[in-house]
């Protein structure tokens, strides 16, 4: 069974690890009333790691920057949106023995990193700043394909895809 519900923290996320399916809300330095960061110009990481041995289907806010956000399986739903209001590192869906899909919106308010997808990325990626990688890898017979839309406004260093289309 997923773990579900809301977590709001107004400090800093270290690990967030769970073997299974990872269902929540994120409100991490978040203000929901106002729709604003919490602690503006607070130093350092607001979630370090996300680790996921199943699925993860989350939404919501992250009021700073974020490390790695890693699922063996697929993340979100569509019509979800994650909005990172500063940096990602590290996004890295499925391995090279399980297929994983990004089927929610990715939206980054700073620069982006390096995304791997062992699937299809069908949610769309918006990037304020820049985009350093987007690799797309086909793997047990699904197709990597790009369904969703990529914005970048900055400078967006390189697309891969190993067994897939662009639509």
């Amino acid at each position: 069974k997923p773990v579900g519900g809301i977590i709001m923290v107004d400090g800093q996320i270290g690990t967030i690890r769970v073997k299974g399916d990872f269902e929540a809300e994120l409100q991490l330095n978040w203000d929901p009333a106002s729709n604003s960061v919490q602690y503006a110009g607070r130093r350092g990481v607001e979630l370090n790691r996300l680790t996921a041995g199943g699925d993860i289907s989350l939404s919501g806010d992250i009021g700073g920057d974020v490390g790695t956000i890693q699922a063996s399986d697929d993340f979100g739903n569509d019509g979800d949106e994650l909005r990172i209001h500063g940096n990602l590192k590290t996004f890295k869906l499925g391995s090279s023995r399980s297929a994983a899909d990004l089927r929610s919106d990715l939206i980054v308010d700073g620069s982006l990193g390096n995304v791997t997808v062992y699937g299809s990325a069908d949610g769309d990626i918006n990037v304020a700043e820049d985009f350093k990688s987007l690799t797309l890898k086909a793997t047990r017979g699904a197709r990597a394909d790009l369904n969703g839309t990529v914005i970048v406004g900055g400078r967006f260093t390189k697309l891969t895809n190993y067994g897939g289309d662009q639509y």
